[in-house]
Formats: C-alpha cells, sequence, structure tokens
C-alpha cells in the first residue's frame, strides 16, 4: 500500500516548512525560534535556509502546484504557527485536503505507484458526495460574495495582517460542520483579494465559532467576515453613522481569547450587532468582525466601509 499521506510527508510538507522558515525568518525570527515554531531542530531550519527559496516552489511544483501558490499556502502557515500551532495544522490540512479531493494529486500519486491509473479515491472519501439543495446555494452564495470582494480595488486596504476570512451557515447550524468558508483564507495579492480555494462547509475554526456564538443570540444573523480595525475604519464606521460593539481588553484566557471575549460582550448587547470589534492585545491584531443575513450583504457592509475608509486615508 502506498497511500498519497506519502507525497504529503516527502514533498509537500517539506516544501511548505522550507518556504515558512523564509517567511518567518524574513520577519525576523531566530533560527531558535522558527525551529520550535515548525517542530523541527535548529539545525534543520539552518538546512531549509541553505538552499534558495525557489528550490521549494520548484518541489511544490513538482506536484502540480504553482509557485504563486506555494508561497501563498506558505505565507498563511507563517501567520498561524505565530499565533496558534492548532490553527497552523487546521490549515496545512485543509489545503491538502482540498488538493486531494480536486484530484490535484492523482497525477504524482500515479507517477510513484503503478497500477493507480483508474483510482478517484480520495476525490471520493475526502469530498462532499451530495451537500443538498440549502447547502449547495450557500456555497453559491459565498462563491458570489468573494468575486465581490476580489472585484473591489478598496476592499483590500481594510484586510487585517492575519488574512480575511467569510463564512455562511447553514439554517439553523448545530456546529462547525455546519458553517461553510474560504479554506485557507482570503490573502492579498498583488493588491488585490484573492480567495484560494472553493468555499466549502466544516473548514473554518475561529470565523466559524466567532458566527456560532453571535449566532446563538441572534439567530437571523448567518454571515460574518473580518476587516481590520484602525483610525481609518473607526471614521468609516462614523461617517457612515453604523454603530459598532467593543470587547473589553479583559478576561483574555483559554485558547481562543478573541473568542472568549466576544462571548463576554455578548449577554450585554440589547440588540443585534452589525459589527464588534476586537481592540486586539500584546500578539492579538485588533479586528472587526462585520455581520449580516448572508454573505453577499456582509460583503457589501465591508466594501462599504472600505470605499468610506479610503478617502478618508488619503487626506491623511
Amino acid at each position: 500500500m502506498h497511500p498519497p499521506c506519502e507525497i504529503m510527508v516527502e514533498m509537500f510538507l517539506p516544501a511548505m516548512r522550507g518556504l515558512v522558515a523564509y517567511d518567518l525568518s524574513k520577519k525576523g525570527y531566530s533560527q531558535s525560534k522558527i525551529s520550535k515554531l515548525l517542530g523541527v531542530t535548529q539545525a534543520a531550519v539552518s538546512q531549509y535556509l541553505a538552499k534558495p527559496p525557489g528550490f521549494y516552489t520548484k518541489k511544490a511544483e513538482r506536484l502540480g502546484i504553482s509557485e504563486s501558490e506555494s508561497e501563498r499556502y506558505a505565507t498563511l502557515l507563517g501567520e498561524d504557527v505565530v499565533t496558534n500551532q492548532i490553527a497552523a495544522v487546521y490549515t496545512l490540512y485543509t489545503i491538502w485536503r482540498r488538493l486531494l479531493v480536486d484530484g490535484r494529486m492523482c497525477d504524482p500519486h500515479r507517477a510513484q505507484v503503478p497500477g493507480l491509473e483508474q483510482c478517484d479515491v480520495c476525490m471520493k472519501v475526502m469530498g462532499s458526495a451530495n451537500i443538498g439543495d440549502e447547502r449547495s446555494s450557500v456555497i453559491e452564495e459565498i462563491k458570489r460574495a468573494a468575486k465581490l470582494l476580489e472585484d473591489s480595488s478598496t476592499f483590500p486596504q481594510i484586510m487585517p495582517e492575519v488574512s480575511v476570512n467569510l463564512v455562511m451557515s447553514a439554517k439553523s447550524p448545530k456546529g462547525e460542520m455546519d458553517i461553510a468558508a474560504i479554506p485557507g483564507r482570503i490573502v492579498k495579492v498583488k493588491g488585490r483579494a484573492r480567495s484560494l480555494l472553493a468555499p466549502e462547509f466544516g473548514v473554518s475554526q475561529h470565523m466559524a465559532r466567532v458566527l456560532l456564538a453571535v449566532q446563538s443570540k441572534f439567530p437571523d444573523i448567518r454571515a460574518t467576515i473580518n476587516v481590520r480595525f484602525d483610525d481609518g475604519v473607526k471614521r468609516a464606521f462614523q461617517k457612515s453613522k453604523s454603530e459598532y460593539a467593543v470587547t473589553s481588553l479583559s478576561h483574555r484566557e483559554g485558547t481562543d481569547p478573541v473568542l472568549q471575549s466576544i462571548q463576554n460582550l455578548l449577554p450585554k448587547l440589547k440588540k443585534k450587532p452589525e459589527a464588534i470589534v476586537d481592540a486586539g492585545a500584546l500578539g492579538i491584531e485588533p479586528m472587526t468582525y462585520l455581520f449580516a443575513d448572508t454573505a453577499t450583504n456582509v460583503v457589501r457592509k465591508a466594501i462599504g466601509i472600505a470605499h468610506a475608509y479610503a478617502p478618508l486615508e488619503r487626506v491623511n
């Protein structure tokens, strides 16, 4: 037996580790710190950095992953290993699963193992056979909303450092598997927002939990998106006369302190929030969470803030 997991360990994971090591090194992290974040020895990090980045993108290209794709994957993984090791593993496996579901690893796998010409096991086992009409409509809704973001020239100005995700729930969700999102998040590429992969259910943790928490009190809220929070966003809210709630900087605890802060805030809210602002803390970027009944409506809110944000920032 030769499952595609061997390709992951032998080719994909080393390529990602090498690129993430370069990403973290450029950000000023020491080899010792990088080794702890990646879970490898300092000697291994030294070996990663001794080779040019192109060595790792070429390794990924042999799997059919373009240079731009592998660099974007590495950027996301670099963000996650610094903030949350569980999130990093989640992102890594979300990307890998999507590559398997899309059949992207079939040719590399067949090249290594004779007799797999007719194999489509990964697409069947990893994919969603039939998600139903209601869930399909949620997926299509997120696709339309993501296209609005990608077409917007102003939205990238309010994208946070930790990238963006857009999530929407099925009706009456019972947990994270009932929340659809963009695997690998939405990133900035050459000044524009770009989604790495097609939306699917069960591929978000933090944003799904934020939505479920808010939805537990306000059931008609079914979508959320995260954008940055700074003086420009604050002025954009003031200009549009939009209200937002702000979490407390206290009670930072648990593996997801932002979620905990939002959960602490919810009992104090008397009406449905248009937005919740988390002011951030040491190592936690300030963030705005926008809410609406659909993905396109929450994206329209985000683009509206971006339009108001741009002229205000140019004045300064």
